[in-house]
């Protein structure tokens, strides 16, 4: 799956004439049809960005987020823990600028700055200060001024607009890079510097860029 220069959404490999095969986490391949309502919903839409992790994926367009695939802890986002064969849209609002998915939770900006996570919370990686999973979006505290956001397999990391990173969640191998291994419910600041640009989380890391 790509995203083109137009921001169309591209699906390749396996595509017939009336549809796709989609990747179904432990399900495997599950066809879907292009006729679905979802997908003519999607169609024509620019979608400004997709992500996707082993089990799910999101896309975020000018018609909100949509996600299907694995749904285990609620990492779609639709108030359900039914996975989905075809698209299912987080809510009903159409002013989402980035999303991001971890292993089995996601976390996403909205247009106004604010940021929201949902899906399992084992290790506190929805940032919302508590364990407990959630089947629709959180919103981690009340800052509007967030500006980029990545998922790990169970952390979580994120660019403020003043330049300045923060991590939590599950921290065992110090992927928050806070100087510990202990895990963390709430955003915690990586280091003092406000010149981070971009950060990826992987499986138990983290990568940052500063300018």
């Amino acid at each position: 799956m790509t995203l083109t220069a137009s921001g169309q959404i591209s699906i390749g490999g396996n595509i017939t004439a009336q549809s796709i095969e989609v990747e179904l986490g432990q399900s495997g391949l599950v066809t879907a049809s292009l006729n679905d309502t979802a997908f003519r919903t999607l169609a024509g839409k620019s979608s400004g960005q997709i992500s996707m992790s082993d089990f799910y994926a999101k896309s975020v367009s000018t018609a909100g987020i949509w996600a299907w695939g694995y749904n285990y802890s609620g990492q779609l986002g639709n108030g359900s823990l039914t996975e989905s064969r075809i698209l299912v849209q987080v809510g009903n609002l159409t002013n989402w600028n980035q999303v991001a998915c971890g292993n089995y939770h996601t976390a996403a900006i909205k247009s106004d700055g604010t940021l929201w996570a949902w899906g399992t919370n084992s290790d506190g990686q929805l940032g919302n200060g508590s364990l407990t999973e959630s089947r629709i979006p959180v919103q981690v505290g009340n800052l509007t001024n967030w500006k980029q956001v990545a998922c790990g397999n169970y952390h979580t990391a994120a660019i403020k607009s003043d330049g300045t990173l923060w991590a939590w969640g599950y921290n065992y191998y110090g992927q928050l890079g806070i100087g510990s291994d202990s895990d963390s419910s709430i955003p915690v600041q990586v280091g003092n510097l406000t010149n981070w640009n971009q950060v990826a989380c992987g499986t138990y890391h983290t990568a940052a860029i500063n300018i």
